[in-house]
C-alpha cells in the first residue's frame, strides 16, 4: 500500500460558477396493474453539456463519479448510498470532463465538508476491451427501441434497462456501467473495469440462450452473458493486475452547506 494523497486546498482546485445541490425523495410509487409499489428512485447519471453538469444520485455515486472510482475502490459511510441528490452545475462552455470532475471534488468539499485520504493497491482485475476484430457497439439514438416489456406477477412493466437470464437490454448506458453489471452477472472472481477507452453512451440489446431462471430479473447469475458480451458486443475480458487508487472518506456531512 502507498498512500499518495489527501483532501487539498480548496483554493488549488477549478470549481463550478455555480453549483446546487436537493436532496430527492430514495424511493418513488409505481403502478402495476390494479396494485401499487414502492422502489428505489432512478439514478439519472451525470450528463455532461458543453457548460452544465446535471445528475441525480446517491452521494456515493457522486464520490464515485467525482474521483473516477470503481465501487470497490471507495469507503465512506454506508448511508451515503442511501440519500440522493439532484446537482445543478454551470460552468464555462467547452469544460472537458476531467475538469469538470475536479469541479465536482471542489463542490463535494465545500458543500459536504468532505475529507478524505487516498492511497494506492494493486489488486487482480477484468480489464473490459475490444475484440480483436473491434467492437459492435451501437451508440445511443432515438431511432433505437427506448423500453422493452416483461411479464411479472402484478402484469406487464416497462423499463428502460432489463437484465435477466437470457436477455441484456439498456436504451442507453455506458461501459462503465456495463462493466459493472457483467462483473455481478457473470458472478466474477474480480472486479471489472472499462479500458476500452470509450466514454459514450451505447443501446445494448443482447439475447442467448440461458439454463438460468427465466423469471430472475434481481440478483441475476447467467455466465452466458460473456460469450453475448464477446459475440454480440465485440468486447472481451483479460485478466490482469493492476495498481488502483482507493479513496477512504474521513469525514463527510449529511446535508449540504449551500442548501
Amino acid at each position: 500500500m502507498k498512500a499518495v494523497a489527501s483532501s487539498p486546498k480548496q483554493d488549488a482546485a477549478p470549481s463550478f460558477d455555480a453549483v446546487v445541490f436537493r436532496a430527492a425523495d430514495p424511493h418513488r410509487v409505481i403502478k402495476i396493474g390494479n396494485q401499487t409499489a414502492v422502489v428505489p428512485a432512478v439514478w439519472k447519471p451525470c450528463e455532461y453539456l458543453p457548460a452544465r453538469v446535471n445528475c441525480r444520485l446517491p452521494l456515493w455515486a457522486f464520490l464515485r463519479e467525482a474521483f473516477n472510482l470503481q465501487d470497490f475502490e471507495l469507503t465512506a459511510p454506508d448511508w451515503t448510498k442511501d440519500d440522493i441528490f439532484d446537482l445543478t452545475a454551470t460552468m464555462p462552455p467547452g469544460t472537458s470532463r476531467e475538469t469538470a470532475r475536479l469541479m465536482l471534488q471542489t463542490a463535494l468539499r465545500e458543500q459536504f465538508e468532505v475529507q478524505y485520504h487516498i492511497a494506492q493497491h494493486v489488486v487482480p482485475v477484468y480489464a473490459l476491451i475490444p475484440a480483436p476484430g473491434g467492437t459492435k457497439l451501437q451508440e445511443m439514438d432515438s431511432a433505437h427501441p427506448q423500453v422493452v416489456a416483461y411479464d411479472t406477477p402484478a402484469g406487464t412493466m416497462k423499463t428502460g434497462q432489463l437484465i435477466k437470464a437470457g436477455r441484456y437490454f439498456s436504451a442507453g448506458t455506458s461501459l462503465d456501467i456495463f462493466a459493472l453489471n457483467l462483473h455481478s452477472v457473470a458472478d466474477l472472481d474480480r472486479p471489472v473495469i472499462n479500458e476500452t477507452g470509450l466514454a459514450g453512451r451505447y443501446f445494448i440489446d443482447m439475447k442467448w440462450k440461458s439454463g438460468a431462471d427465466p423469471d430472475m430479473v434481481l440478483h441475476v447469475i447467467d455466465k452466458g452473458i460473456l460469450k453475448a458480451t464477446e459475440e454480440q458486443l465485440g468486447l472481451v475480458l483479460v485478466k490482469k493486475d493492476e495498481e488502483r487508487n482507493f479513496l477512504s472518506v474521513d469525514h463527510i456531512d449529511r446535508n449540504p452547506k449551500g442548501n
